[in-house]
Parts: C-alpha cells; structure tokens; sequence
C-alpha cells in the first residue's frame, strides 16, 4: 500500500510529567507507537524527544498524536502516515507552540519530518495547558519549547534573574586639609603608563577538529552488533564519548555542535574519508 506522509505544519491540522520545565537540548526525537501514558492507556502513537539537560543528564518528553491504526510512524520514525493530524492533538499543539512562542520557521517542518526541526538545537522548554482536565479534575500540561535558539550552541544564562537593589551613596567626607606651603615646586606628575592593549577575540569553535574522534565512535558504533548503526544511534553515541582534541571529555558546548554537524550533513565528508557511507539514516 502506498501512502503519504502526514503534514507536520499547523496550518495543515484538521479539527477533532516527569520532565521539569528548564533549558534542554534535543538530542533525537522520533515517531512511536508505544506510547501508553506508563500503562495507563491503550498503546498510541506519539512523539518522543530525548533531551539533555547543561549538565548531560537525559529526560524524555512524548507528545500523544493519537489512535495507531488511524495514525501511525513511518517506517524511520521521522514522520507519519495515515490520516492528517488532528489540531486537538498534543502533538499539534506542542507544534503549533514551537513556531509561535519558541520561534521555530514554519519551513522547518515543510519537510514533514519532525528530527530535521528539532534535532540539534536548543530551547527553554516550559508548561502549557492542554485545555483538558485529569481524574482529579487538575488541567493537564505538556512540555514545549518556549524559545528555541536554533543555532546549536547552548545560550548564555541570563546575568540576573532578580531586581537590583539600589546602594546608597557613601556619606559625605570632610573636605581634606590644604597642603602646607613648599619652598620649591614640586617635580611634573609622571604620566600615566598607557593601556595594555585589549586581548585579541576568542575565535569561535571549531567543530571540524572534533571530527576524527567522530569518525572513532562511529567505527566503534558500527562494530557493535547489538545497536543500530543509524545517524540517531550515533548521535546517542557522540554526546557521552566525545574527547577534545587535546583529551579529556569535550564540552557540553562541542557536543552540541558536534552532534548539529552530523544531523545538518556537514559531518558526511569525514565519515566519506574514513570509508564510511551514510544512506539515508543508515551509516555502514
């Protein structure tokens, strides 16, 4: 049976808990259809992002979708098949938030495939109220990103989060006494000595000499019969073994951009140079 994947863009909807609110990188997100609000419901369709936090600790967030047999992942979890998404959906409504208070293009998700939008970026995700209530009658919310900063790098944290508190002037001196009188001038003051000159600019991050170590995991990745040998399972791979160039573990800020260069495709080059082939969302 041929079919067509489903529209991811808000305009194209029809009608129809664990994870704290905090500053969070996407390190995959897919299709599933296993997802049963922890055995609560039937097995269904969702969306389900893996997240790291500044600190590499991992958290999963699902957006329900809905009904499998109405609705269902297309065969790489990228996107999905069957009927169009419904706007009542948290799927829907964890995309629509994305474009409209995260700032994610509409265009990104043209593609209708959700790891091309996602996959590599960083956002502050927060609480939104689905509109509908729990058993105990408490509105449900889900977690989406409020702002995304769509460049790959983590932000800076802001400088304050509170309100400067005025500090009063000191008090007022008694003027000093006049000198007493010189027979002589005194000598001319010395100049002052001139300003060090300013430090030259850090140059950016250089993501290209985080490739060969890359290249390591991927080979490592691929020797391994028990994992898929995929981009997503490599991206897995990368954010807890990446070395800097001059050892030790790199930075959550190199991983970061390590891991955009492999989603974006600039990373392929170096995988072809080593042997490797990438087809597709296969790596061999």
């Amino acid at each position: 049976m041929t079919t067509q994947r489903v529209s991811l863009v808000p305009d194209d909807f029809i009608e129809s808990g664990a994870t704290p609110p905090g500053r969070y990188y996407t390190q995959g997100v897919v299709f599933i259809d296993t997802f049963d609000y922890n055995g609560q419901q039937e097995k269904q369709t969702a969306a389900e992002f893996t997240l790291l936090d500044e600190a590499g600790a991992q958290f999963i967030v699902n957006w329900s979708v809905g009904d499998k047999k109405r609705i269902w992942p297309t065969a790489d979890g990228t996107g999905l098949e069957g009927a169009p998404l419904t706007k009542g959906s948290n799927c829907a409504k964890g995309l629509g938030q994305a474009v409209l208070q995260g700032g994610l293009p509409q265009s990104k998700l043209s593609e209708n495939n959700i790891g091309a939008a996602f996959n590599g970026t960083w956002a502050d995700w927060t609480e939104f109220a689905t509109g509908s209530k729990d058993a105990q009658q408490r509105d449900r919310t889900i977690l989406v990103p409020s702002k995304m900063y769509l460049d790959g790098a983590a932000p800076a944290a802001p400088v304050a989060t509170a309100a400067q508190v005025a500090t009063p002037p000191p008090p007022a001196q008694a003027p000093a006494a006049p000198p007493p009188p010189q027979a002589t001038p005194p000598p001319p003051a010395t100049p002052p000595a001139p300003a060090p000159a300013a430090a030259p600019p850090q140059s950016a991050l250089d993501v290209t000499a985080y490739f060969p170590d890359m290249v390591r995991i991927a080979q490592e990745m691929i020797a391994n019969p028990d994992v898929q040998h995929t981009r997503q399972q490599l991206s897995a791979e990368v954010f807890p073994k990446l070395q800097a160039p001059e050892g030790g573990d790199a930075s959550v800020e190199a991983k970061g951009a390590a891991i955009t260069a492999l989603m974006n495709g600039s990373f392929t080059a170096a995988l072809d140079a080593a042997g490797l082939t990438l087809t597709g969302e296969v790596i061999s």
